[in-house]
């Protein structure tokens, strides 16, 4: 049975003002954007006839073809970086993922002998820069490597099978950005491209299509595509008084916790009067269905007229925004509100991915997207999360399911980290008290109101050096006063989607063990953003600072002029 999965293609329009832009640390590329990009046609199919319940999905992942290749699965739990809020986007395919945990590619390919076959990664080493700079090479199975921050990208990693003499090698065109934020800074100025949880299912004919997706759309037919509706009720004859409520995505647990603040997505409507959508996000249980427990909502008054674009500001349920939202599991993201009648002639969410399938019977791929239905049985209203797919005719006599896994939806994503930066998790002071530095790498300033330092001991006094920029390193002095036995007390930093507990214990012993040594910058260089040495401090512009530190160490940080 035949899978065809295609990488979407980038569109040939570029943003206004912004061209050949840079990340930070050289990401060469262009930034684009929907506007004047035609994605007008519509699938031209037929319904197929019966939305199936979210609780019955397949969850079978992506499986192989029966032909030799070479390929690699790539870490689970990372997103893609999406679109922003006024739909423009990045030309590169760039995963999304946390910094300083272990990420492992497994080799997957099929079809080879293991007596005639030999298997190499060809990986941007962790120890480097990254941007692909300095390349290593490791014949292990599998491929785990632990990436810090940077204020650029990581190169994805090569597959090389060598089969008796001839290589062949599997290379996707993609970058990683592990820890940090979902927006990138151009020396023009800043985007946030978001995260969204569509990956590799990226199929060219799907992305950005104006589907009737599970044939509930209202909008009047077209010659193109004669099968939209005028209604929202889907067909579905088994059901009383059927209603639709919603339209839903799924957003994957994440490698590790991260925050938001914003949901956005690519959602045509057209709006009849002056209406209020609501954005909820539901957890979901361990089975991947949907609880009743939200973890953040929005509102959006939208005035009479189109738009293409909706973004919702949230906020905790019962507080009033604005700080970031931790996120450590599967949620569902849910839009409501456009039921109304008289209020809205056209909600249409656009797909960020979608495969097309012409197996028997159901596509076996995920499906994160669907709609919410409600119905009658007898006096009592009920109501369920239900997904679908189109059979189209490629005009070649053969009839495929085009299978909706994800709309295009994005959050503004941030993976934050905090840990003591010797990996220590206590310190040791004598009975004569003393005091001693600790410090933290954080991508948050310890400045920062959310962040949070408690002692759970009067006895330990504690003071902050917070670091002036994000991710950078923090300092917390100690301070412990004279004690006759030992003893033993807590300090803990906390802030949204991080923690980190450092133990103080006093013992009979004479010395400070843990603590940090006294470290002094001894150097300051300068860069420009394409890795380029300055000769001298610049004055203008965004630029890269290193700082050697007396103990080899060199810290990084982004400067703008």
């Amino acid at each position: 049975m035949k899978r065809n999965l295609l990488l979407l293609a980038a569109m040939p329009v570029v943003l206004s003002g912004v061209l050949s832009l840079s990340v930070s640390a050289d990401v060469t590329g262009v930034v684009r954007t929907e506007a004047e990009v035609c994605h007008s046609d519509h699938n031209e199919g037929r319904e197929s006839g019966h939305p199936f319940r979210l609780a019955d999905r397949n969850k079978a992942t992506r499986g192989l073809e029966d032909f030799q290749q070479v390929r690699y699965e790539e870490p689970a739990g990372l997103f893609t970086m999406g679109y922003t809020p006024n739909l423009s986007f990045y030309s590169h395919v760039a995963r999304r993922g946390s910094a300083y945990k272990e990420h492992t590619w497994k080799n997957i390919s099929n079809g080879f002998s293991p007596d005639l076959t030999t298997f190499q990664w060809i990986y941007d080493s962790p120890d480097g820069p990254g941007q692909g700079e300095t390349m290593k090479r490791t014949s292990e199975e599998t491929l785990t490597l632990s990436y810090p921050f940077n204020w650029g990208w990581w190169q994805a990693p090569s597959l090389l099978a060598t089969v008796s003499g001839v290589d062949l090698s599997y290379a996707p065109d993609i970058i990683y950005r592990f820890g940090g934020p979902s927006a990138i800074t151009f020396p023009e100025g800043s985007l946030d491209f978001g995260m969204t949880p569509y990956s590799q299912m990226l199929y060219k004919d799907a992305n950005g299509k104006r589907t009737t997706t599970f044939g509930s759309l209202k909008y009047l037919p077209s010659v193109k595509d004669p099968y939209s509706v005028e209604k929202w009720t889907p067909v579905l004859t088994d059901k009383n008084d059927l209603k639709m409520k919603g339209f839903y995505n799924i957003f994957h647990k994440p490698d590790a916790p991260y925050t938001i603040t914003r949901i956005w997505g690519y959602i045509e409507y057209t709006a009849l009067k002056e209406s209020t959508l609501t954005m909820k996000l539901y957890k979901l249980d361990s089975s991947g269905q949907p609880t009743d427990e939200i973890i953040a909502e929005g509102e959006k008054t939208v005035k009479a007229g189109s738009d293409k674009s909706l973004l919702f500001d949230l906020r905790r349920p019962g507080e009033q925004g604005g700080s970031p939202i931790a996120i450590d599991c599967a949620f569902m993201a849910v839009l409501e509100g456009f039921a109304e009648e008289g209020a809205f002639s056209k909600v249409l969410p656009i797909l960020g991915s979608g495969t097309v399938w012409d197996g028997e019977g159901e596509c076996p791929w995920p499906h994160n997207c669907g709609v919410l239905l409600s119905w009658k049985e007898g006096d009592v209203e009920k109501q369920d999360y239900f997904y679908d797919s189109k059979i189209y005719d490629e005009g070649k006599g053969s009839t495929k399911k085009l299978c909706a896994c994800d709309f295009l939806w994005m959050v503004d994503g941030s993976f934050p980290w905090l840990f003591e930066k010797s990996g220590a998790s206590e310190v040791e002071f004598g009975l004569a008290g003393g005091t001693g530095n600790v410090e933290f790498d954080s991508w948050y300033s310890f400045g920062d109101p959310d962040v949070k330092i408690c002692c759970d001991a009067d006895w330990i006094t504690v003071t902050a050096d917070p670091a002036t920029d994000p991710a950078s390193v923090n300092t917390l002095k100690l301070s412990v006063s004279p004690s006759d036995s030992p003893r033993e007390g807590y300090v803990t930093v906390s802030g949204p989607a991080v923690n980190c507990t450092l133990a103080v214990r006093q013992s009979d012993s004479s010395g400070v063990t843990g603590v940090a040594e006294e470290v002094s910058v001894v150097k300051t260089e300068y860069f420009d953003i394409t890795g380029c040495k300055l000769s001298e401090k610049p004055v203008k512009g965004l630029v890269i600072k290193v700082d050697v530190c007396s103990n080899g160490e060199r810290k990084v940080s982004r400067l703008m002029f």
